[in-house]
């Protein structure tokens, strides 16, 4: 599968360029003071963590000219697979050239290994590290890619994509179990691997077998596998597809009877209470029964599953323009039932749909037409409130996992309070369209936004490319993670290269050690610093410490700012506000001395900047604590000139700087929003200014 993501959702906030300039202090070089570091080459290599490599995946470069149809054939040959395909050999290191193979075993890839290697196919090939999902608005199934699923998105789409880039700070990621009771599942669906959805139990036949049975035609039998894929189907893996919980996990009830075809009263009674009891959070009920007054077994059911504070969620029903028995729009049930969510079925346009009943009962109304959904080994379209419901049902899940001690009554009514309002009758539409990420606003418990990313840098490939990489550490735990660019500045998929990073602050020099591969620095919390060499494939070495005493400065890549052919750092006494040159030796270490280059740089955030205006000698960034994008352009004897202001508006952004990330050898920046999570790319020009900015991702 490809694991190249696209990330384009529409802008949110982003800073302004501006063309004025204000100068600001800089200062002569001169010798710096007693109180800064000297390098101190020693110290046991540190490695964070080696429990990261995933010996099952293989990373590999094909030598030039090899097609992966040939590499394929040779992975056929070793393994005896026969159906290799896109789906298996992917673009899982460097954009267009490097690929990732996931085995079944170690042995197995031990053996492709050494197989690949000797027979000229490759370039190299390692072991390589599984892929980092990550949530964000805009993933890689082929029907949300190519815009069939409208449903998804804003209105008249039930606002899911907006809200799942802010997963990863639910206090249930994952959870608030949705029980999808209908005529089961197929479990060997292509687009269900993830494993999000589950074996609940069959209370049609008995056991635990939810898989469907013939029930005379495709749409009917493959009703259930329709409902709880549009809850859960696998999200962001290039198959079928995008769920609308994304990692929502869906319980499978089977209640349809293989013998007769049928569904009873019974079997749904049953799986209420089955459901309830294995502790489901909420309950899809994609069905219904035509009738004056409500089973009493089935309104028992019901209750027992509200008390133990379950939410219930069913469709409205498909009689608005049909009539049962003579009468149009009758009574369903559950649905009917004032505890439970009946919901409408709306169309693209934000109309309630003909065919969606109308009656006092409905509560809400969502996406119910030109629905994409599964079906057998597949997906199709599909319309009715039967699907409908489901993206209900994940919205309260979602609020639960938010907030889980919220009653069904207080999830009811988030859901009603923030529908939007679309002129239709009550009857029609209820409270009118499902908008969830309104509704996690208006209980407060969508949390301002957490940045996942504890820290984000822009690096020269490390895979040797000449599309700068963009790297980060994972807040929540400190998993180091390659982004390869591309000519267009958008990522490809995360790859992680390391963890136990949450301590460490790391930095991109380049090629430091000056072997031909682009390097990390990193620094922990004691002001150690450790060098991780470049393999110039996209991984990096085990840590070696080149240095300490660290931790009172704030350290900057800066290029070869004094023009002797090795990257060089700056640093910033956090005391002082002094700003220091350390001229790199191009052997890993530190030329001395370390002269003093500025000063009043104590409340500056300061980045290396490459060559930014195209005039041979590398620069810096600054951002001043009123938000103000200052260039400090380069003299090329390892100072920097007056500042001027380029821009502003960066109080609430991260910055990162130093690389090209787009291949045109002008240096570009890209910034993160530190209330969204969006993350912009802003590509040089060349004479210090930088177009407008391009999202390239979310949830950073």
């Amino acid at each position: 599968m490809s694991s190249v993501r696209r990330l384009l959702s529409a802008l949110i906030v982003v800073p302004v360029m501006v063309m004025g300039f204000m100068p600001m202090a800089s200062e002569p070089a001169e010798a710096a003071g007693p109180d800064d570091p000297a390098p101190v080459v020693d110290g046991p290599a540190l490695d964070p963590d080696e429990s990261f490599v995933d010996e099952t995946r293989l990373v590999l470069i094909p030598a030039e000219g090899v097609s992966q149809a040939e590499i394929a054939a040779k992975v056929a040959e070793v393994t005896g697979a026969t159906d290799l395909g896109e789906a298996d050999l992917d673009a899982g290191g460097e954009l267009d050239t490097a690929m990732a193979l996931t085995t079944t075993d170690p042995e197995t890839s031990e053996a492709l290994a050494q197989e690949l290697a000797a027979s000229g196919l490759v370039e190299a090939v390692e072991y390589g590290w599984q892929p980092v999902t990550m949530y964000h608005s805009s993933p890689n199934d082929p029907a949300y890619l190519a815009g069939d699923q409208w449903a998804l998105g804003p209105f008249p789409g039930g606002n899911f994509s907006s809200v799942w880039s802010r997963l990863s700070n639910a206090k249930l990621p994952g959870s608030a179990p949705i029980a999808d009771i209908d005529t089961g599942f197929q479990m060997n669906h292509p687009d269900a691997h993830c494993g999000n959805i589950k074996a609940g139990h069959n209370y049609g036949d008995g056991g635990t077998n939810v898989n469907p049975t013939n029930m005379g035609s495709d749409g009917v039998t493959y009703h259930g596998t329709a409902t709880a894929g549009v809850m859960a189907a696998c999200t962001d893996n290039a198959i079928d597809v995008a769920g609308a919980g994304w990692d929502q996990v869906v319980w499978v009830y089977k209640v349809s009877n293989a013998a007769t075809g049928q569904m009873t009263d019974a079997a749904l009674v049953n799986a209420i209470y089955g459901a309830t009891n294995d502790g489901a959070r909420v309950i899809n009920l994609s069905l219904g029964f035509i009738g004056s007054t409500m089973p009493s077994d089935l309104k028992a059911a019901v209750d027992y599953a509200i008390a133990a504070k379950v939410v219930v969620v069913a469709s409205a029903g498909n009689y608005g323009d049909q009539s049962i028995g003579g009468v149009y729009n009758p009574v369903v049930w559950p649905a009917a039932y004032t505890p439970v969510i009946s919901v409408a079925a709306l169309t693209s346009t934000g109309q309630v749909a003909s065919f969606s009943t109308r009656n006092s009962g409905v509560d809400i109304a969502a996406p119910g037409q030109g629905i994409a959904v599964l079906t057998k080994d597949a997906w199709t379209y599909e319309a009715g409130t039967s699907f409908s419901s489901p993206l209900v049902a994940t919205a309260a899940a979602m609020l639960l996992r938010f907030q889980p001690n919220l009653t069904p009554a207080q999830v009811t009514k988030a859901l009603k309070a923030t529908a939007r309002n679309i002129g239709a009758p009550a009857s029609a539409a209820g409270a009118g369209a499902l908008d969830v990420l309104a509704a996690l606003d208006y209980q407060h418990e969508l949390p301002a936004y957490k940045p996942i990313m504890k820290q984000i840098l822009l690096s020269p490939s490390l895979a040797g490319s000449r599309f700068g990489d963009v790297i980060t550490i994972r807040a929540s735990d400190g998993a180091l993670l390659r982004y390869p660019s591309s000519s267009n500045g958008k990522l490809g998929a995360a790859m992680r290269i390391g963890t136990g990073f949450q301590n460490m602050t790391m930095y991109a020099p380049g090629d430091w050690n000056r072997d031909g591969h682009n390097d990390l620095i990193g620094i922990d919390s004691s002001g150690n610093m450790f060098l991780y060499a470049g393999t110039g494939r996209g991984y990096i070495q085990a840590g070696k410490k080149i240095g300490h005493g660290w931790s009172n400065f704030t350290v900057i890549p800066a290029g070869d700012l004094n023009r002797d052919g090795n990257p060089d750092l700056v640093a910033i006494n956090k005391k002082t506000g002094f700003l220091f040159l350390y001229a790199g030796n191009g052997k890993g270490g530190f030329k001395s001395p370390y002269p003093k280059i500025g000063h009043g740089w104590k409340s500056m955030q300061v980045f290396a900047a490459g060559d930014l205006n195209r005039d041979g000698k590398n620069d810096l960034l600054a951002v001043s604590s009123k938000g103000q994008l200052l260039f400090y352009p380069g003299r090329g004897d390892g100072t920097v000139r007056a500042g001027g202001q380029i821009g502003h508006g960066w109080t609430n952004n991260y910055l990162a700087a130093g690389a090209d990330l787009n291949g045109d050898r002008i240096a570009d920046i890209v910034g993160r929003n530190n209330k969204t999570g969006q993350l912009n790319f802003y590509r040089g020009k060349g004479g210090g200014t930088f177009n407008k900015p391009v999202q390239i991702g979310s949830g950073f």
